[in-house]
């Protein structure tokens, strides 16, 4: 399956693009120039350095062009920056308090996750986190992205969170 960029100058914003990704990916994202041409190599480079198995994953596909909504329109979203100007993506998705569908959708995340950026990918555990009972995080580096996935129980929420979060390895 390959994909497809159109990128389409916008009259509002001359240094931005209209990027137009055909298959799984999302369609429309505006992004600025450097970051459209970075998103071209790195879907080049995924390309060739992933087997085609893999990239028919939809999640590999997400993680490789930054989507982490994973394509799903349930998915409540928005960009941040860290130290450093590096723009992160984090999107969350809500479920019944300690319900065990939350459980099943992130294993299955950390599953496919794995799949995508290979066994090594994997970073250790954050010793820093002091409620362990309420909160689980996996992290990983892999093929340019630093991906963070975690379930978190808010019990003032009635609800369990599960958070992933994308940015580009400096």
């Amino acid at each position: 399956m390959g994909l497809t960029f159109v990128a389409t100058r916008l009259a509002s914003n001359p240094a931005s693009y209209d990027v137009q990704k055909s298959g799984v990916l999302t369609l429309g994202t505006r992004v600025p120039l450097c970051q459209t041409v970075f998103m071209f190599l790195r879907a080049f480079l995924v390309g060739l350095l992933v087997p085609g198995s893999v990239l028919a994953n939809p999640v590999c596909l997400a993680l490789a062009s930054g989507d982490a909504s994973l394509n799903d329109t349930e998915a409540t979203c928005q960009t941040s920056m860290l130290h450093g100007g590096i723009p992160q993506n984090t999107c969350h998705w809500p479920y019944t308090y300690r319900a065990d569908e939350a459980l099943t959708r992130l294993d299955q995340l950390r599953a496919e996750i794995e799949t995508c950026l290979g066994p090594d990918s994997a970073l250790p555990a954050d010793a820093l986190v002091n409620h362990p009972d309420s909160f689980a995080l996996y992290r990983y580096e892999g093929q340019g992205v630093h991906v963070a996935l975690s379930l978190k129980d808010k019990a003032g929420l009635n609800q369990s969170l599960i958070f992933l979060s994308l940015s580009d390895i400096p």
